[in-house]
C-alpha cells in the first residue's frame, strides 16, 4: 500500500512482520519499532498519504540492543 511503501521511506528497522490495514481512510500500523520517536515517525508519516483520515499504532516498542 502507499502507507506501507511511506514508512519503509523512513528507513527505520521494521521487526515483527509490519503491516498496514486501511480502513475507511484509517490506517492501522502493525510491527515493531525501536523507539516511542520511531512508532512517532511512522505515525506522521502515514497520516500524510493521500485518503488517510486517521492512523493508529498497534506497533510494539521494544528497544535495540
Amino acid at each position: 500500500t502507499q502507507v506501507s511503501a511511506a514508512v519503509h521511506k523512513l528507513g527505520i528497522p521494521l521487526g515483527g512482520a509490519f503491516d498496514v490495514v486501511v480502513r475507511h481512510g484509517v490506517a492501522h500500523l502493525w510491527g515493531q519499532v525501536g523507539s516511542a520517536e520511531e512508532d512517532k515517525a511512522c505515525r506522521l508519516v502515514a497520516a500524510k498519504v493521500h485518503g488517510i483520515t486517521d492512523v493508529i499504532s498497534h506497533m510494539q516498542i521494544l528497544p535495540r540492543r
